[in-house]
């Protein structure tokens, strides 16, 4: 069954959850990555009383775990030279941590789409918080 999205198309198909999840399993990469996900930040493990309090914070190590994995950790721990982005040829070699911090990105240089940017300048709000208080500079010059 296709379905249509204003600006791409999706193919939706349906694994049974009882399904062996292997290497040859169609979600095997979603499991590992949801796996890795649970395991590297025990703010996202199943129960845990470190829960991100907050949206803009929960999203900040996502985007940080999301790097490591698509640029510097190799696929797999045995027999694998390649990080995700070398696989789909976006790099020719794994990234270090020095590679990543060597040039800062200024929003003024980079194009960001308008919910990336509330959350670059800090205005997104949770709901579930009675006070939502926006970082105001105060003592700037």
């Amino acid at each position: 069954m296709c379905r249509r999205i204003s600006w791409c198309e999706i193919e939706h198909e349906t694994i049974d959850s009882r399904a062996p999840r292997t290497p040859k399993n169609p979600l095997f990469e979603v499991n590992c990555l949801d796996m890795l996900i649970r395991h590297c930040l025990k703010d996202q493990t199943r129960e845990t009383i470190a829960f991100g309090k907050r949206r803009q914070h929960s999203l900040y190590r996502l985007a940080i775990f999301l790097v490591w994995r698509n640029y510097i950790k190799l696929r797999r721990e045995r027999r694998c030279l390649v990080t995700p982005a070398m696989q789909i040829r976006r790099l020719d070699r794994a990234l270090t941590e020095e590679d990543i911090h060597a040039r800062r990105l200024f929003v003024s240089r980079v194009e960001l789409t308008d919910v990336w940017v509330d959350y670059y300048w800090r205005r997104v709000t949770t709901r579930p918080l009675a006070v939502n208080r926006l970082h105001e500079l105060k003592l700037a010059a």
